[in-house]
């Protein structure tokens, strides 16, 4: 009996509280949720207490949202703004309209206190290697991300489901031994292990396992994710497989001992340091042997900080304001001049303990959150953001708050396109492991003529030249141009955006499409199967002579191996074509084909700018500049004429080689305009399985006056539709004529 009146009680109660709710009004919530938000963006990214990297902010948002979306005025925020923030943010004052906050603390200098601000920056600087944003506290040595360096090698032999196969690396740590070093992992096509590194003599590190799926080229990757300053050596690679775990075989890895080097850096091995780290050659102790060499040095930022002493008032909404201080001081690692941290521990583990499970990527709380997540981002880093931008970019946060309070919640990436393209940026894109759950068509499709044509299949059901008339009962010229409209940016890149969905879905989902061959109709069902998009029709071949004494390079799949083998041949040919087009992503664009274009001693690959940032709102950007130098070491140099061959799929760094080659008239480009997506990339980590990526870094044209947009061919070529069915390239064709008739 008194379990059901218990029972009875909690439903009572719950019921009152459910009522209590839904008697605020939408106004109130998405005004406290506003209020919430803008107080969440100044202490995640502006108060600078040791507490706020101690918290999980992912819990914190959640629970947060939870306990202000329902405040019924203003004096019930203000108790659960107080209740949510000052554990994390002592120093911090939140007031109501009228009243007048204390003043921030008075402490006189004293030479064995450290100050503590915020810097952000977007990548710009000579110190970052890497694009993501880079938030730093003056007087600590760690950042809010952990940095390394990634050294990788893509092979172009083809390894089967159930190989067996055994990996090893000989690995050499030096650093604080009372500090934890970092992370290594180690990728051999599917298989991952991931080591924690301690400072150590040379040792042997492990890895062993069978294939899960097939692996067309097997990819062998060295990540190193390291904290504190260090120095990291690898040495001798050996990769072994084989059917039978008992009788494995060596699989041929390039330079697996780091010997053969070229400009600084080991051949056919790709090298990406990140943040404060570097690579190089070095010689091992006592052999006279190369090894590969990372450090990883300690952050000192630039002159550019907040002073002791500044604070910033803001209005929050709801009649409330905040009082924050941009720095602080320390002694011994301890904030000076706030209260004590007894209370924060229990705050945090409650936060830290907070049950998240619940809250999946459709469930109003978590898309607030994460809409929050990404608005204070954009915000105050997005280095476009003007101050008309920022009124504007709340306006939609705010219509989209009540399109999710009123059950107006679409398929997450659908609602994130829509809710970027207000930004109107295509170098912001949505992406995440929900990608992982997606697959490809074993066939490639392009618009030609205003028809959706097939250019490359591996399938029987489908074949090169077929018209993809209709999915799944629609038609594919209607699902492009909707899809289409998601995405900013220029038309063309919206429209390759759009064929994007024709063949790309949900990993195991069935289609029927409806395609015309040869004037006849028919409907074909097929699955969304492949984890890599088929490679494109010009995209068989890596380096070869496609006519006398002509040679072409297609820069997406060749690895610099294939280049040097082929050195003697390109130093004397006639004409040298670089194909610059991005479709198959098959292999990093190698910059290093700068060596063989010029006799100067370097070349300005580019320059850029990127804010930092000290102060919210948009105060006071800074501009963090970068003119970016490539050293040129290679004595060989095609002598021949140079062509570049670019369309709408060049990209990112694709774009960056070709504006390298406008800016110092290094060949002839072709084909027709680039993508326009050049630009760093820096992710916002979504609750869930999506992230935001967008490009915190403004590169500038050639001319060095204006900002880049796109690259435009000194020859326009267009796609022959008759040609890409009969296998033929019309850029491969320009290019060939365009060095017959210009010989050197």
């Amino acid at each position: 009996m008194k379990k059901k009146l218990f029972s009875a009680l909690l439903l009572v109660l719950s019921c009152l509280h459910w009522t209590s709710c839904l008697q605020i009004s939408t106004d109130q919530q998405v005004e406290n949720l506003m209020t919430f938000a803008r107080m969440y963006g100044y202490t995640r990214f502006f108060h600078p207490d040791d507490r706020a990297e101690q918290i999980n902010w992912d819990k914190f948002l959640l629970k947060g949202i939870e306990e202000v979306q329902y405040a019924r005025n203003t004096d019930a925020l203000n108790i659960s703004l107080k209740k949510l923030f000052q554990p994390i943010a002592p120093s911090v004052q939140i007031y109501r309209e009228g009243e007048n906050p204390a003043p921030m603390f008075d402490l006189e200098a004293h030479d064995n206190l450290v100050l503590v601000g915020w810097r952000h920056s977007n990548g710009a600087g000579k110190n970052h290697q890497s694009g993501y944003l880079q938030s730093r506290r003056t007087g600590r040595t760690y950042s809010i991300r952990k940095y390394g360096a990634t050294i990788y090698q893509i092979s172009n032999l083809e390894v089967k489901e159930g190989t067996y196969y055994d990996l090893k690396v000989k690995i050499k740590v030096q650093g604080d031994p009372e500090q934890p070093v970092g992370r290594a992992l180690f990728i051999a096509g599917d298989g991952r292990k991931e080591y924690e590194l301690d400072s150590t003599d040379w040792t042997v590190l492990k890895m062993s396992g069978q294939m899960q799926k097939d692996h067309d080229r097997l990819s062998v990757i060295f990540r190193l994710n390291l904290h504190h300053p260090c120095e990291v050596w690898l040495d001798d690679v050996q990769l072994k497989i084989g059917s039978d775990s008992t009788d494995l075989h060596p699989f041929p890895v390039l330079n697996s001992g780091f010997e053969l080097v070229q400009d600084s850096l080991p051949t056919s091995w790709s090298c990406n340091p990140a943040g404060d780290c570097t690579i190089k050659m070095d010689r091992v102790e006592n052999s006279g042997q190369k090894a590969i060499h990372i450090t990883k040095d300690f952050y000192r930022t630039s002159e550019v900080y907040p002073q002791f002493g500044e604070f910033f008032d803001r209005p929050l909404g709801n009649d409330l304001h905040c009082r924050v201080p941009l720095a602080l001081m320390s002694k011994d690692d301890e904030m000076i001049g706030v209260d004590s941290i007894n209370g924060f521990n229990l705050f945090k583990n409650n936060i830290n303990n907070f049950d998240s499970t619940s809250y999946t990527i459709n469930h109003p709380v978590c898309r607030i959150a994460n809409y929050i997540k990404i608005w204070t981002t954009l915000h105050h880093f997005y280095p476009n953001m003007t101050k008309a931008k920022l009124k504007d970019w709340e306006s939609v946060f705010e219509k989209e708050l009540y399109k999710i309070i009123n059950g107006d919640i679409e398929p997450m990436e659908t609602a994130l396109y829509k809710l970027l393209k207000h930004i109107g940026d295509q170098r912001i894109f949505v992406g995440g492991e929900y990608l992982d759950k997606k697959a490809f068509m074993p066939f490639r499709v392009e618009i030609h003529e205003g028809q959706i044509v097939v250019v490359h299949s591996d399938s029987d059901k489908i074949q090169k030249g077929d018209i993809l008339l209709k999915m799944n009962g629609k038609s594919t010229l209607e699902i492009v141009e909707e899809k289409s409209k998601l995405f900013s940016g220029t038309e063309v890149f919206a429209e390759q955006c759009g064929l994007f969905y024709l063949t790309h879905g949900d990993k195991d989902r069935a289609v029927d499409y409806q395609i015309e061959r040869k004037g006849e109709r028919k409907n074909i069902n097929m699955t969304f199967s492949k984890d890599k998009q088929p490679l494109s029709y010009y995209d068989q071949e890596s380096v070869i002579e496609v006519e006398n004494d002509i040679f072409y390079i297609n820069l997406g799949i060749a690895s610099l191996g294939e280049i040097r083998h082929h050195i003697k041949e390109l130093e004397k040919a006639k004409g040298v074509i670089i194909d610059l087009r991005s479709r198959s992503q098959q292999n990093q664009p190698k910059e290093e084909i700068l060596n063989y274009l010029t006799e100067q001693p370097s070349l300005n690959r580019f320059q850029a700018e990127a804010p930092i940032v000290i102060y919210p709102d948009r105060e006071k950007v800074f501009r963090d500049t970068l003119d970016r130098y490539f050293e040129l070491e290679s004595k060989e140099k095609f002598k021949g004429e140079k062509v570049f061959l670019i369309d709408k799929s060049s990209r990112w760094r694709m774009e960056l080689i070709a504006l390298t080659v406008r800016k110092h008239k290094l060949g002839t480009i072709i084909g027709q305009p680039s993508c326009g997506l050049l630009g760093n990339s820096c992710k916002i980590d979504l609750i869930g399985d999506h992230d935001v990526f967008w490009s915190g870094t403004n590169f500038m044209s050639p001319d060095g006056k204006t900002y880049f947009k796109n690259i435009q061919p000194d020859i326009l070529v267009q796609p022959d539709k008759e040609k890409i069915i009969n296998g033929k390239d019309a850029l491969i064709e320009a290019a060939v004529a365009h060095i017959q008739n210009n010989p050197i």
